[in-house]
């Protein structure tokens, strides 16, 4: 498969918000705790979509991008993502002042974002045919796979930032 011109724009589009996002992110030592918890937002997310979509998942979120996503999936994702913005705020780890529902808020809307990253990403590799990113991680989809969700949610995050911060 031979990528085109459109396939290095998208790809450009995706990565230089993403690259300014992680230095706007860690000017300093300080911020790398802000960083990790947003890191850990989408760890979360993602963990307790698939185990929550494993238990209980009857309805599909995007069958003909992602087969094994489920509504089920998702809210159980977004009902863990709420406590730990809870824990996070309180533990003073985002990076601007919130009460404790603008943090689980703002914690849905990057759980949203990161499921978004996460279907584009699906939907660029069916598009192209292809069922993994790369060979680096038999099995997983690919490097890409893995960062799919922290690209858009990074991205999204320091927006929110430059907005609120």
């Amino acid at each position: 498969l031979k990528a085109d011109w459109k396939a290095y724009a998208t790809g450009l589009m995706l990565m230089l918000p993403f690259w300014f996002a992680l230095v706007s992110l860690r000017p300093g030592a300080e911020s790398a705790v802000s960083l990790l918890a947003i890191m850990g937002l989408v760890w979360v997310a993602d963990i307790a979509a698939y185990f929550c979509g494993k238990a209980f998942g009857k309805h599909k979120l995007a069958p003909a991008i992602s087969p094994g996503k489920s509504w089920e999936g998702a809210l159980g994702g977004a009902l863990f993502v709420a406590v730990y913005m809870i824990w996070v705020n309180g533990a003073g780890w985002l990076a601007f002042d919130v009460s404790w529902f603008g943090a689980v808020l703002t914690g849905w809307v990057l759980t949203a974002v990161s499921i978004g990253g996460d279907l584009l990403e699906s939907w660029f590799k069916r598009s192209a045919g292809i069922k993994d990113s790369s060979n680096l991680l038999p099995g997983h989809g690919g490097v890409f796979d893995r960062v799919d969700s922290l690209i858009a949610v990074l991205s999204v995050y320091a927006a929110m930032m430059a907005l609120f911060g």
